[in-house]
């Protein structure tokens, strides 16, 4: 079946502009339009045959030139959804077997260098883990082997590393992850991360690693940022292709031994084109949302937003920023960071200057209420990158959200 989704292109500045109080023809985000008695970007009528409505985490993946596609859970059809452009897939869930239970609110996707995209999700009920590749128009969907993938748990990640597709899981009995990958034969072979040794020779070894965490590939094996349930720490845990080395990045002061505060979930990593690995993560102690450069064990870090508000006569407030990140690098290494301000429920974006530190963008007007959600940012091609949110308004039920896709211009990244 297939259903139409209206696109729209628009492109954002720097925050240090006023947004325009008038917008135009062709000037709001995918899934808006112009209003006339606001002359403000409103969210377009969720009509039955107009979109699907994706709610709750999704995964994107880049299209050159062009929207992003969009993979996540149809709450109307309850089902897995692959938006590209005009045409919806259904991979899981009663739109794709008639009769199969809701799947679809866990996922993951990545396109490999033939551009072949691949899909992965953990399916409720029976934590089985399941894969899904395309073929021009066609799916072939599988199930990896419950022996070797255990009972998987939420959340998931998918990587391309050298042609091989890489799964991470996180294993519901051991509180820990598993990286799955194809043979080159018939069947799937396991690797378990390992669990991070305490953050000091007075602390045990963790026993809740990977409730949140983000994967990317390297040249010669993969990175994983993971959430130390235990410790309330960052870990950086990298896989060579012989073993790993994991390294608490944010969390403890190895130097002074001291708890530094709650950090790490969630996290959003990245490979720079310069080998560095980046990760954007939340300070939960201080409603802040950092970033971290790691090159050859030495750390950088800064501030990306901080969640103190002024207020008046000296006072302070604090939205809650950070509850979902989404980071993506532009050639140059400079970091863009999307994040969920459960304060406003907005989605927030700040670019890193030419010159250092990062300046928050500025989105198009908006009719308010509406709740903007689970943010993803996606680099194309050419360069610029694309912001995707899901957006609700206010009392509203979760099949009438919509996706919305909001262009970077590489010319507003300055």
């Amino acid at each position: 079946m297939q259903l139409v989704v209206a696109l729209a292109v628009a492109s954002v500045g720097l925050g240090c502009s006023e947004a325009p109080q008038k917008c135009a023809a062709g000037a709001c985000p995918a899934g808006y339009s112009c209003a006339p008695a606001t002359g403000k970007c409103a969210l377009q009528s969720a009509g039955a045959a107009s979109h699907v409505g994706l709610f709750g985490r999704f995964a994107t993946v880049a299209r050159k030139g062009d929207a992003p596609i969009a993979i996540g859970f149809s709450a109307e059809r309850q089902s897995l959804a692959v938006v590209t452009g005009d045409v919806v897939s259904f991979l899981a869930g009663p739109a794709a077997v008639p009769g199969e239970a809701p799947a679809g609110q866990n996922c993951a996707a990545v396109r490999n260098a033939t551009g072949q995209l691949s899909v992965a999700w953990v399916r409720p009920g029976d934590n089985t883990v399941w894969v899904a590749t395309a073929t021009g128009n066609q799916w072939t969907v599988a199930q990896v082997d419950p022996a070797v993938a255990g009972k998987a748990a939420p959340p998931i990640a998918t990587v391309e590393q050298n042609g091989k597709l890489i799964v991470a899981v996180r294993d519901a009995t051991l509180q820990s992850l598993r990286l799955l990958s194809p043979l080159a034969t018939k069947g799937w072979s396991a690797l378990d991360v390992p669990m991070p040794s305490g953050p000091s020779k007075n602390h045990g070894p963790s026993l809740d690693f990977g409730k949140s965490f983000s994967m990317v590939a390297l040249p010669a094996g993969v990175a994983i940022a993971g959430y130390d349930a235990t410790y309330g720490d960052l870990v950086l845990a990298v896989w060579g292709g012989e073993e790993w080395s994991l390294t608490r990045v944010a969390g403890f002061d190895a130097a002074t031994g001291l708890d530094t505060g709650d950090m790490g979930a969630p996290s959003a990593l990245a490979l720079a084109p310069n080998g560095t690995l980046v990760v954007a993560y939340r300070d939960r102690s201080r409603d802040t949302v950092m970033l971290a450069r790691a090159t050859k064990g030495v750390l950088a870090t800064e501030v990306v937003t901080s969640g103190a508000v002024p207020g008046p006569l000296g006072t302070e407030r604090r939205d809650l920023v950070g509850a979902g990140l989404a980071l993506a690098l532009r050639e140059d290494g400079r970091a863009a960071v999307a994040w969920f301000n459960g304060t406003s429920w907005r989605v927030e974006l700040a670019l890193q200057r030419t010159g250092g530190g990062f300046a928050k963008a500025t989105l198009p007007g908006l009719l308010a209420p509406s709740l903007q959600l689970w943010p993803a940012l996606t680099t194309d091609g050419d360069g610029a990158l694309w912001l995707s949110w899901v957006e609700n308004q206010a009392g509203r039920v979760p099949a009438a959200s919509r996706l919305v896709h909001q262009a970077i211009a590489h010319g507003d990244w300055r």
